[in-house]
């Protein structure tokens, strides 16, 4: 699973070289374990957005509910990071 991850990486790397400018966006989706957190995640993944590493899992006493995250990246060709930028919108 290693080399799968590597592989945008170097793809990347080399994209730059030869002067295409890639961008690669990052978000953590959090929410409710329930069905429209799995939604957000599948809308996102239909928009060209992929996991990012395992999700996570933890328990929110206060609101009695099991809270799950999940980090995604996107590579967004002919971009430029800006921290102004609304990375949902990319």
């Amino acid at each position: 699973m290693t080399s799968v991850q590597r592989l945008p990486e170097m793809l990347m790397i080399s994209s730059r070289k030869l002067g295409i400018l890639t961008m690669r966006a990052y978000r953590l989706l959090t929410g409710v374990d329930d069905a429209a957190f799995c939604h957000r995640i599948t809308e996102a993944l239909n928009q060209g957005w992929s996991l990012h590493g395992s999700p996570v899992l933890t328990y929110d006493s206060v609101r009695q509910a099991v809270i799950c995250g999940q980090a995604i990246t996107k590579d967004v060709p002919d971009a430029n990071y800006e921290s102004s930028m609304d990375l949902s919108q990319q």
